[in-house]
């Protein structure tokens, strides 16, 4: 939202074309728009995006065990174990290096039953820690 207050919301912005030819447009709450000579005009809806960018499968559709965030776990009575679970962040399932004393519900023991739980497709070859997943 801008901070320019005329009465409603508005928004002030400057267009410009390859060219380097630019227009002033004050584009309002109500989807219109007026150009610097002020006259009003109505935006029409964008056109449909005919290559519409590829979209992860609906992670609603996964069991929540699948959307919990990795813990590494903090143990030192306990030998590291791999186990494996799926990771938002890559899309993949994962194997990770686990130091916990406790079993975690997003353990999974192998690719493919974590394929099979998360529905996932792709399995990854090497365990890695993931971004933000920490």
């Amino acid at each position: 939202m801008c901070s320019m207050k005329t009465g409603y919301t508005c928004c002030y912005m400057v267009l410009c074309s390859v060219i380097v030819t630019c227009v002033g447009l004050l584009l309002d709450e109500g989807h219109s728009w007026h150009n610097s000579s002020r006259e009003r005009h109505h935006l029409m809806p964008p056109p449909p995006d005919e290559n519409p960018p590829l979209k992860e499968e609906d992670p609603d559709k996964r069991p929540e065990k699948c959307l919990l965030q990795y813990d590494s776990g903090v143990c030192e009575e306990f030998k590291p174990s791999t186990v494996w679970l799926y990771s938002t962040t890559y899309g993949a399932c994962m194997p990770l290096t686990y130091y916990g004393c406790m079993r975690k519900e997003n353990w999974l023991s192998s690719c493919e039953e974590c394929k099979k739980e998360c529905k996932s497709d792709v399995c990854a070859e090497e365990d890695l820690e993931p971004r933000g997943e920490k």
